[in-house]
């Protein structure tokens, strides 16, 4: 470190100070929303829900939709092969999972920023 002013010492302190004190927030800000999100999930955002499901395919991107649409055609047309279901199942898995917590992340940030902590 190099040699400063008592002046410069301070001023250097007091930045590292307000630094490490946004540093301090964020990462309690970010830890803070993983557990509500987390939290969400297994109630009311719980993306196995019959409804929660219904309306994650809803949501779907069009990219997303085409390749549901190829997912269930093959496993459809292949019905003794079960790596064409099991595929299904995990794409299903997948957006499920992303949707929901996705929203549960966006709710959790909405509760952080209007201090429902």
């Amino acid at each position: 470190m190099p040699n400063f002013t008592n002046s410069e010492r301070i001023a250097f302190n007091e930045d590292l100070d307000r630094y490490m004190a946004k540093e301090v927030a964020n990462d309690k800000y970010e830890a803070w929303v993983e557990k509500k999100t987390q939290e969400l999930m297994k109630g009311e955002f719980n993306p196995f829900l019959p409804n929660n499901v219904q309306e994650a395919i809803s949501e779907m991107c069009f990219a997303d939709s085409c390749m549901m649409g190829a997912y269930v055609g093959t496993a459809a047309k292949l019905k003794d092969n079960n790596s064409a279901q099991i595929a299904l199942a995990d794409f299903m898995v997948r957006v499920c999972m992303e949707y929901w917590e996705k929203s549960a992340k966006h709710h959790a940030e909405y509760l952080y920023d209007r201090k429902e902590v």
